[in-house]
């Protein structure tokens, strides 16, 4: 897995700028960042975390080929 670490701090402030807009429910709690042109290497949240609390470091990186059954609070909502 990649650094990113400029995807991840604009990330973090793009959920920022949805907690200060009341826009999270909106968005359903999760949306992604594409790493590749597959679409199969993605950044996200981690489960259960507020979007106004979300910080570059918090950011997680996931393969969609290779999601081994994830759960646990820093891992993808299966239901994003």
């Amino acid at each position: 897995m990649g650094d990113y670490f400029q995807q991840r701090k604009n990330f973090a402030a793009a959920f920022s700028w949805i907690a200060r807009f009341n826009s999270n429910e909106a968005v359903a709690h999760q949306f992604l960042l594409a790493l590749n042109h597959e679409g199969a290497r993605f950044i996200t949240k981690p489960n259960q975390n507020d979007f106004s609390r979300i910080r570059a470091n918090d950011i997680v990186e996931l393969d969609a080929n290779d999601l081994v059954s994830p759960n646990g609070p820093d891992t993808l909502d299966l239901t994003a």
